[in-house]
């Protein structure tokens, strides 16, 4: 019976050994796969934040610099922009009266031709673009004229929709019952630009 013991003891040794030996290799090459891998991407997003260097130098060189923009343009820049190539008469203001209509649900976005912008009116009178950037007066008339904000709940108590004819598109307001400050306070990022 000492025999077998020694012998059984002995087996479950050697598996336990061959056990250990075979995790040690197993996890020595999965580490080794795992760090090329890493290595790979590594590399590989080098490349791409050079050529992306190289590309933008080449347009800065051509364009000048900044020929890449940062960051959107708020409506005020994007507005000017259009008048200054003509892309907008700018002999006839936008009003409340043929260019801008108050339309309801329904009408919404029915022209595929229009564009379509989401815009928020918060509690303390602030109108704020898709961005959440606090919008002028000038824009206010020339995206949704003067008083827009009077016909909530014509249609809907929360939501107002504007066609806008001088720049094709759609304009749809939403009320939200912050004010424009506690925005700012959840993003602070907003009162930089």
């Amino acid at each position: 019976m000492n025999k077998n013991l020694r012998f059984i003891l002995g087996w479950i040794g050697g598996a336990a050994c061959g056990v250990l030996a075979t995790r040690k290799f197993l996890r020595d090459k999965y580490e080794q796969q795992a760090q090329e891998e890493i290595d790979s991407v590594k590399e590989s997003f080098a490349k791409l934040t050079e050529k992306y260097k190289k590309s933008k130098e080449k347009l800065n060189a051509v364009y000048g610099q900044n020929a890449i923009p940062t960051a959107k343009p708020d409506l005020s820049e994007y507005t000017a922009k259009l008048n200054e190539f003509h892309y907008v008469s700018s002999a006839k203001e936008p009003t409340s009266g043929s260019d801008i209509e108050v339309i309801s649900p329904e009408e919404y976005a029915e022209d595929d031709s229009y564009d379509t912008i989401s815009l928020t009116y918060y509690a303390d009178g602030v109108l704020a673009d898709d961005d959440d950037r606090h919008m002028d007066e000038e824009s206010i008339r020339n995206a949704v004229g003067e008083d827009a904000f009077k016909y909530f709940g014509e249609y809907e108590e929360d939501t107002v929709y504007i066609r806008n004819d001088t720049h094709k598109t759609y304009y749809e307001i939403c009320r939200d019952e912050r004010t424009y400050d506690e925005v700012l306070e959840e993003r602070p990022y907003l009162e930089e630009d």
